[in-house]
């Protein structure tokens, strides 16, 4: 008789276990994918990290972008900065904080960098934008 039951309840706890599982996957590919401003400040990152100048560029807007002249003018800056020694290794998120406007968030970093052989971790905060449905960053508070 309690074989019957297990072979009957078997089908079952396997849907179960399947929808738990889907599920859990689907979450993890939304946190990992959606855009978000501490995923944004990331993107922004691993794109300068790889030298995708025009990629990084993209995720700025407002008056940091216009701070930043253009493009090419960007782009110098990290070509220069990257002939000096400096190599952008991995961005450690701290905190992402609400301000004053629901479209804005405030994100808090560590920027782990090797300058000169030297392992340096030096902290900022930018200020994201939600623009047209995607987090810009739009200032920066250091």
């Amino acid at each position: 008789m309690n074989t019957k039951i297990d072979f009957k309840a078997k089908p079952i706890l396997m849907i179960v276990l399947a929808i738990v599982l889907v599920a859990l996957l689907g979450w993890w590919a939304y946190s990992i994918y959606v855009p978000s401003p501490s995923n944004t400040v990331k993107s922004y990152f691993e794109h300068i990290s790889n030298e995708q100048y025009s990629e990084a560029y993209d995720l700025l807007d407002g008056s940091y972008k216009k701070m930043k002249v253009d493009l090419d003018t960007f782009t110098a800056a990290f070509d220069n900065a990257r002939q000096h020694g400096t190599i952008y290794k991995s961005v450690i998120i701290n905190n992402v904080s609400d301000s004053n406007r629901k479209s804005q968030k405030v994100v808090a970093f560590t920027l782990v960098t090797r300058e000169k052989g030297r392992e340096t971790s030096p902290q900022g905060q930018y200020v994201l934008t939600k623009i047209d449905g995607k987090w810009k960053i739009t200032d920066s508070l250091n």
